[in-house]
């Protein structure tokens, strides 16, 4: 890309930290369309959205609309995480939650470890074409297609969006397909019940339950915790690395393109 494209480094900066502008604004958005059109829709617009943004960035004919549609992707990225992390609430009993977190990380870092491996294959097989990177992001169209498909047919809507919408028949057979025992399900789809009563007694809205939560004690430090936790795995510099391995080996190795990209994969490994 930056040979292709001649990038400086002032506009390599803005091209990589425009998805995470991107990211920001997705993640604060994306949950409020998941509770007015659904979890399982936004998913699908989510991705239909990534997928279009790839190909466009793909086709960039400029640094200009690099910038642009990697924030379009950020808006994307920021979407998933925002959304997923619902879904894995509330799709998981309080027993397996933590498992099924872990697991989310875990395959991330498989899909970024197989990212490093896919375009160390293609920049070292077609090392000589500047434009390569071009078929490196459309690659990335390919799982977001099984995506879009596994949601589409199997991944059923949260119970809790459907009893919040007034769909409670629906969400007590999804409860019973994905409960082991009808028991839990029933007990479940009653407890969301009751939530949701509690929440159409608060007239003020949503907002007005958050500043009443912020003065319980418990949850003024799960807060502060967890704000903490984000901002210092952000400050560390793991990013950094992330986004910038590549050239750094590169520079370093005496412009070894093939070497760097090898390198990288290293960078993938320790993630895993």
């Amino acid at each position: 890309m930056v040979d292709d494209l001649q990038l400086s480094p002032a506009i390599i900066g803005l091209v990589t930290s425009s998805l995470l502008i991107g990211s920001a604004f997705g993640s604060l958005f994306a949950g409020r369309l998941a509770d007015i059109f659904g979890r399982k829709i936004t998913l699908m617009g989510n991705t239909l959205l990534f997928m279009i943004g790839t190909l466009c960035y793909s086709l960039s004919p400029n640094a200009e609309c690099l910038i642009g549609f990697r924030i379009m992707l950020g808006l994307t990225i920021g979407g998933f995480s925002s959304v997923v992390s619902v879904l894995l609430a509330e799709f998981s009993t309080p027993e397996c939650r933590a498992r099924m977190v872990t697991r989310s990380f875990l395959l991330i870092m498989v899909g970024e470890f197989g990212a490093f491996i896919a375009n160390a294959v293609l920049g070292i097989l077609w090392n000589e074409e500047s434009s390569i990177w071009r078929w490196m992001c459309i690659l990335s169209i390919l799982p977001a297609i099984v995506e879009l498909a596994l949601i589409f047919w199997l991944m059923p809507e949260s119970p809790r969006w459907l009893v919040s919408v007034g769909k409670n028949s629906e969400a007590k057979i999804i409860l019973h397909k994905i409960r082991f025992k009808p028991e839990e399900a029933d007990a479940e789809l009653a407890e969301i019940e009751k939530i949701k009563k509690l929440e159409e007694g608060k007239a003020e809205g949503g907002f007005s339950v958050f500043i009443e939560m912020l003065g319980l004690s418990w949850f003024r430090r799960s807060l502060l915790i967890g704000i903490g936790i984000g901002l210092s795995l952000a400050a560390e510099g793991g990013g950094i690395i992330m986004y910038y391995a590549t050239l750094m080996l590169r520079d370093n190795n005496g412009g070894d393109t093939d070497a760097a990209l090898l390198g990288n994969t290293i960078n993938g490994v320790i993630n895993y």
